[in-house]
């Protein structure tokens, strides 16, 4: 109805509007689609500061989500300057997504200096410190300290309360984690599950389920021995080329094999009917052959008889 109706404003808002949905659904493709759709009707008309800044944040979230940091950094500093353009309050949310993306590209040093810019110094709060001190913990790849500024009384509703942080402090806890593990396993062969959870300062049972989430990950080459409450760390195999090359010629001969074996089943399937067909021929001319020897012989016979007749006086 809308395009009916030619409303490049309402159909850019709706379509956005749409793309936040399905955002929330967490239905990526759908989201992407309908923001495309909300660019391409916002193309032919003038288009708000506001607006703008929302079609920006929303592109950089889901950039987010994709992995590509960099890109979503780019979207999320023209949205936050379009808001800071016209002082709106969702600006500091978008100066905080901006802290966010750096923390999860591993560039946590640049957040000092992002804070201190006079963009920063204009929104600071309550909730960029809480950003500042996750970044902090995630320099450092500090469990404990990142954990500290999770649980913080005046830092959680600033980090809690949006999904996007929320998930993605959820998601770079437990890759420090894997870190910190893998950090502590490398100089062993065969280590203790307790040994490692004091080391790492977790319980035994969250640091066992760890293991062997990275090992069916793949992260980790070894086994648990829950008998003896032991990991053992298997070395790296190197990629031997010589090994793939021959799997690669094994591979290829089984496909001709099998084409070979084909292509014999219907060769021989092709003379196997040829031979029954030759079979019953043969029976058939042999069967009439029989029956034509039947018929003739009484008739040898009576030849036989008029002749004599005719020489007997």
């Amino acid at each position: 109805q809308l395009r009916k109706l030619d409303d490049k404003q309402m159909l850019t808002e709706t379509h956005l509007t749409e793309s936040r949905i399905y955002f929330d659904l967490q239905n990526m493709p759908k989201s992407k689609a309908s923001l495309t759709a909300a660019r391409t009707a916002a193309n032919s008309i003038y288009v708000t500061p506001f607006l703008q800044a929302e079609l920006d944040e929303l592109s950089g979230m889901l950039q987010l989500e994709e992995g590509d940091a960099s890109t979503a950094y780019s979207y999320f500093y023209e949205a936050f300057e379009a808001y800071d353009s016209i002082s709106h309050p969702r600006a500091q949310g978008c100066f905080k997504n901006m802290l966010l993306t750096k923390v999860v590209q591993g560039s946590a040093k640049e957040v000092p200096a992002l804070l201190s810019s006079p963009h920063g110094l204009k929104h600071a709060g309550v909730a960029l410190e809480a950003m500042a001190a996750v970044a902090s913990a995630a320099k450092e790849r500090s469990l404990d300290n990142y954990k500290s500024a999770v649980a913080k009384p005046e830092y959680a509703p600033h980090l809690r309360s949006d999904p996007l942080i929320a998930r993605h402090i959820d998601a770079l806890y437990e890759k420090m984690f894997e870190i910190n593990l893998l950090k502590l396993i490398t100089p062993f062969a065969r280590v203790e599950i307790d040994h490692l959870a004091t080391l790492i300062g977790q319980s035994e049972g969250i640091v066992e389920r760890k293991l062997s989430q990275m090992i069916l990950d793949r992260t980790l080459n070894g086994i648990l021995d829950q008998g003896a409450g032991h990991l053992i760390v298997h070395d790296d195999t190197a990629d031997d080329p010589v090994f793939r090359h021959a799997s690669d010629v094994v591979e290829k001969l089984s496909s001709v094999v099998d084409a070979l074996h084909v292509r014999a089943k219907n060769a021989a399937g092709a003379k196997g009917r040829a031979a029954i067909q030759k079979q019953q021929k043969d029976a058939k001319t042999a069967k009439d052959e029989k029956e034509g020897k039947n018929v003739s012989k009484p008739k040898v016979e009576e030849k036989a008889k008029d002749a004599k007749a005719k020489d007997s006086p």
